[in-house]
């Protein structure tokens, strides 16, 4: 038995809370590890004159950048998208038994995702346009 696992076999959720929090350090700790032992090459080729392009899946963030301040779509832009996010809990209803079983009582996590994959599929479009 574990020393997280209670003795009718579940979790507690400061528990997990612990858990998680040593994995986000072990996984911080590594990273920061790799990042300092291998150094990134952000060096262009030597005597190379052409403009650097991001990947096909920043081209709506890199359009965005020719239009608008970069701490306005660094920070504010994906700020509120996070904030959407997380209030969508609060706009859950609790499923009922009249209700559809199929995706009904899910409606605002499923416009919500539907609306990010339409922005995202807009600005990447709208990049490459």
């Amino acid at each position: 038995m574990s020393m997280f696992t209670k003795s009718d076999g579940k979790v507690s959720s400061e528990d997990l809370l612990y858990r998680e929090l040593v994995c986000l350090l072990v996984l911080l700790i590594a990273c920061i590890l790799v990042s300092v032992l291998w150094a990134a090459p952000f060096e262009s080729a030597p005597g190379s004159s052409e403009e650097e392009t991001a990947p096909w899946f920043f081209a709506g963030i890199q359009e965005l950048l020719k239009h608008f301040p970069a701490w306005l779509v660094g920070l504010v832009f994906p700020a509120l998208l996070l904030a959407f996010w997380a209030a969508l809990p609060f706009f859950r209803r609790s499923p009922s038994a009249e209700d559809d079983p199929l995706f009904k009582w899910r409606l605002p996590e499923v416009r919500a995702f539907l609306l990010t994959m339409v922005l995202l599929g807009v600005l990447t479009v709208w990049g490459y346009w």
